[in-house]
């Protein structure tokens, strides 16, 4: 299918499915999980990941057949060591927020620096919600009240658009159509990593908490109910923008989460510095949405990890590896806050 872009005629290349996965940890609720990941390739050179066989696609790089652990041998990850002219010791780590098993166990130089940390700090601690009653605040939050819901808000295309994807997908167009242009957007990003094996069961940040267990303390850095609020509060024209652009790129998400995955498990912060972000000026409405939904947060995120290096001998950070990367991330932050800042 092909959905119409609002936008300047540009295609951008922002991968919001992509990029929503690794900004926003509130979504950590269960789903299900595929536990063999293929790597396909369609008639036109497009790359997917699926959680069924190629059939009628050509298999990848790799053999139709489960991935293993997938990490490359040696090289540096999307993890940095930051050292504090006082002494104090900050490891951080950039997350997927949606995962899957073959992605498991994680490096050990991460492993042995959870172990050697005294304090954990996360966006948002998911182990202290049940996923059943974060899912009841974002319908409270993000569906309408009003008879008109959703389709009285899109332009008809738009709304056709919707309807058409959300089809494709299995999710009734009577659910999609009460919910606001936010939470429709994540419904669909929801469904589509779904569709490529991954479960927020499986993300990163969970994976850290778990490991973590009792052994010291959790200290959120933002909340559920801020996140939530981050969305359900923008400006409609912006949330629409938001809605269309995922819309937009729906056919290619399993380019765009290849990318941001090799990147990744590469780590390659350049590489996903510019998968991620570089499309934001070719869309409408990306500078305010890139404003409110990276740097006003990594401004915040920063400053409340600095406050807590100071309370702490090592403290380890585990963020959507969105936040961490690029000249407006958490890394360029703290090192103009005189951190001395190394990729490991």
């Amino acid at each position: 299918m092909q959905v119409t872009s609002t936008g300047n005629g540009r295609s951008g290349r922002t991968g919001f499915v992509a990029l929503l996965c690794l900004l926003l940890a509130f979504w950590a609720c269960s789903a299900p999980v595929h536990a063999y990941i293929y790597k396909c390739v369609d008639h036109g050179g497009r790359v997917s990941f699926q959680g069924t066989t190629c059939d009628g696609m050509a298999p990848g790089n790799e053999t139709v057949a489960r991935l293993d652990n997938a990490w490359p041998a040696g090289g540096k990850h999307i993890f940095w060591e930051a050292k504090a002219a006082s002494g104090g010791k900050i490891f951080l780590l950039g997350s997927l927020h949606f995962g899957a098993p073959w992605i498991y166990p994680l490096p050990a130089v991460i492993n042995d620096a959870l172990a050697a940390a005294d304090a954990l700090a996360v966006e948002v601690n998911i182990l202290e919600t049940p996923p059943e009653e974060l899912a009841a605040r974002m319908q409270r939050a993000g569906m309408y009240t009003h008879q008109a819901g959703l389709k009285g808000v899109l332009a008809p295309t738009e709304w056709e658009a919707l309807a058409n994807v959300s089809r494709t997908f299995g999710l009734p167009t009577a659910l999609v159509e009460r919910q606001q242009p936010w939470l429709a957007s994540m419904t669909l990003t929801v469904a589509v990593l779904q569709q490529l094996g991954y479960s927020a069961a499986h993300g990163v940040d969970l994976h850290i908490m778990r490991e973590a267990g009792r052994r010291m303390p959790i200290i959120e850095l933002e909340s559920a109910d801020y996140q939530i609020e981050l969305l359900s509060s923008m400006e409609p024209k912006d949330q629409v923008a938001l809605l269309m652009q995922t819309l937009h790129e729906i056919d290619d998400a399993g380019r765009h989460f290849g990318d941001m995955l090799d990147a990744w498990l590469n780590g390659n912060a350049e590489k996903l510095d510019r998968v991620l972000f570089e499309g934001f000026d070719r869309m409408v409405r990306g500078e305010p949405l890139y404003q409110r939904l990276i740097l006003d947060r990594n401004v915040q995120m920063t400053d409340a990890i600095v406050r807590l290096s100071r309370k702490h001998d090592v403290t380890f950070v585990v963020v959507g590896a969105g936040h961490l990367v690029g000249p407006g991330g958490i890394i360029e932050r703290l090192k103009a806050a005189g951190y001395y800042v190394e990729q490991i």
